[in-house]
């Protein structure tokens, strides 16, 4: 199926008329049918929605890792036995 966009007009009435492939309309009318929705339910539900996140994006707020500047950090000290020093003790 190819898209092209066409500009239609738009009155003032509530009606939103489109023109579609006959074929494609005959798909989502059964697929609409299939899941038990209707056109006019589907229409609204993801009009509204696409209406919903161009009035206000969502806003994806990544964590990002808190700078340390030192005072809080816990210093961990490792000390090693040479070898010989550790058969030693042994």
């Amino acid at each position: 199926m190819t898209l092209r966009h066409v500009t239609m007009a738009q009155g003032t009435s509530g009606r939103i008329v489109i023109d579609v492939d006959p074929e494609f309309k005959q798909e989502l009318y059964e697929a609409l049918r299939e899941s038990g929705s209707t056109l006019k339910d589907w229409f609204l539900r993801h009009a509204s929605e696409f209406c919903d996140e161009h009035k206000q994006p969502s806003l994806q707020m990544v964590a990002e890792p808190r700078a340390s500047y030192g005072a809080n950090q816990k210093k961990t000290v490792s000390t090693s036995i040479p070898q010989s020093d550790a058969n030693e003790r042994s």
